[in-house]
């Protein structure tokens, strides 16, 4: 055992009958120190050992330190194929274990957290922390490196089994995490790289200069574990047997926040009668952050409501043709989101309780009353998109007294345009036409002072639906559908409710004459001949 500590052998000799027995002498070395260091420490891990029901794990075990590189890679991967029923006994190894052994462990806690669940995977991160440390720059990264391969596998994996299932999820698109930390490794080497050579007054643009700080706080200090083994082997059995959140925060914090990792959101629709079972809901977590959620034709239960509550990073939450029962009043909507869209039906009105703030509400397809209206009208609303809505003079009132509303758009919505004039009057470019169908006019021109009433166009596009009907410019258009109009804005929200296709009736002044004209109306968009 003092000659392996002390010397190293160098096998140089050429002859084939030196270099047999110079490999037979190490390899009785290496048995002979493995035996005394476990003969030495076997009383102190007694309470500790365990065994794992597979006849060859001792061999593999010692065949890590094999003088044969393919008996070294053989053992590594298989130990890897083991999984985490050997983590106990191979941590325990690591204390008897050569530098070459050490790194092969490691190796194999990488394996096994990159082949098993999310539970593996932070029970093998956080017993290489424990084990090796991640204090320097370069342990960090492997580490950052090491969490970011786990959450690509296991995306993938996931939205493979969810797609048999008739789930569909898109990852958002742009820099993944991975380019973006690559951008930040070759941003710092490039500071490096000026800080040691004059630049010409080049100034790499990277924001405030780094403050010098140590990579993990000082209560978190990695500590040599071979110092105090028996203690050693405790947290790792206490890592061993706690569940996932015990593990994940023992794992946030073992990295800078500059080295955190996190894939790219993703919008996930779920398919049609959904259940949310307990599969399901692993894989779900397996996407790791979800910006966007789509629900269709769905029953919203107790199981889906927790399960939309427990996503805190939503942007966009969607519902299409949803069956929201009198059990639906425990479903509670984010606090905050960037888009929500309701088409077909609107749950309960209780559910609008915990909404406080939306940069766009979609209501498509549906009837509101003035009940829902009033618990929507609670919330902080900055566009309001209403497509073929049915809804009141009284429900249009109090939606437009949401608080921060910037703009109403109406498209295929059946009203009257009396329901809105007050509402205009206090503020005219609050509601505003979004039509699905083109007439294919230009305007306004200003009639003011002419003692004329309606809206006077500028301008007829050649080859589209006013065209064809025989509009021209300068015409005066005082009615639509009987109703009569004022104002190019008018004019606008007429059409709004009509499709391509739809015929409206039309009533012009041509100079001296009046005239009734009938157009079929194009599509919004189309292109002019």
């Amino acid at each position: 055992m003092v000659l392996t500590q002390k010397f190293s052998i160098r096998l140089s000799i050429r002859l084939p009958h030196a270099i047999l027995f110079g490999a037979a002498l190490l390899s009785l070395l290496l048995a002979f120190d493995s035996s005394n260091l476990q003969a030495q420490e076997s009383d102190e891990t007694s309470s500790s050992a365990v065994t794992v029901d597979h006849p060859d794990i001792e061999t593999l075990f010692s065949q890590l330190d094999s003088p044969s590189f393919k008996d070294r890679e053989a053992a590594t991967e298989a130990l890897i194929e083991l999984g985490p029923e050997i983590l106990k006994p191979l941590t325990v190894h690591f204390f008897n274990s050569s530098s070459e052994a050490g790194w092969r462990i490691h190796r194999i806690l990488e394996g096994i957290g990159k082949n098993g669940n999310e539970s593996d995977f932070l029970r093998s991160i956080a017993i290489i922390q424990l084990l090796y440390g991640a204090q320097d720059v370069q342990s960090q990264r492997r580490l950052a490196e090491l969490q970011f391969q786990w959450k690509v596998t296991r995306r993938r994996e996931a939205a493979q089994k969810l797609k048999q299932d008739g789930f569909k999820f898109v990852s958002a698109g742009g820099a993944t995490s991975r380019e973006l930390a690559a951008e930040k490794v070759r941003i710092a080497m490039m500071v490096r790289a000026a800080a040691g050579r004059d630049l010409g007054g080049i100034r790499i643009a990277t924001g405030p200069d780094p403050v010098e700080k140590p990579a993990l706080p000082a209560p978190d200090r990695w500590e040599n574990p071979r110092e105090n083994r028996q203690q050693s082997i405790l947290k790792i059995e206490k890592i061993i047997a706690s569940d996932s959140s015990v593990n994940r925060k023992t794992v946030e914090g073992l990295l800078p926040p500059e080295f955190h990792v996190s894939l790219p959101p993703g919008t996930l629709e779920v398919p049609e009668s959904w259940e949310a079972d307990d599969e399901s809901l692993d894989l779900i977590a397996d996407l790791s952050t979800l910006s966007n959620l789509k629900f269709r034709r769905q029953k919203i239960d107790a199981s889906l409501q927790e399960f939309i509550s427990n996503q805190s990073a939503l942007s966009g939450l969607e519902f299409a043709n949803c069956e929201f029962d009198d059990d639906s009043n425990d479903l509670k909507l984010p606090k905050s989101i960037s888009s929500l869209r309701f088409e077909g039906s609107l749950p309960p009105p209780d559910s609008f309780e915990l909404l406080a703030q939306v940069a766009t509400l979609k209501l498509s397809k549906i009837k509101l009353d003035e009940g829902t209206a009033t618990a929507i009208s609670k919330c902080k609303i900055q566009v309001l998109d209403l497509e073929e809505v049915e809804f009141t003079r009284e429900s249009i009132r109090e939606l437009v007294n949401v608080r921060g509303l910037f703009r109403v758009t109406i498209s295929l919505c059946k009203f009257k345009l009396d329901w809105l004039e007050d509402i205009r009057k206090k503020n005219p470019n609050l509601i505003s036409a979004s039509p699905k169908a083109f007439l294919g006019v230009q305007g306004p021109v200003d009639i003011r002072g002419r003692n004329l009433t309606g809206c006077q166009i500028s301008q007829v596009v050649p080859d589209t639906a006013a065209a064809k009907a025989g509009l021209q410019s300068l015409d005066i258009v005082t009615a639509m559908d009987g109703t009569k109009i004022s104002r190019f804005e008018d004019l606008r929200l007429m059409i709004s409710q009509k499709r391509p296709g739809e015929s409206m009736d039309l009533e012009v002044r041509r100079g001296d004459r009046k005239l009734n004209l009938t157009v079929q109306l194009g599509t919004m968009g189309e292109s002019i001949r």
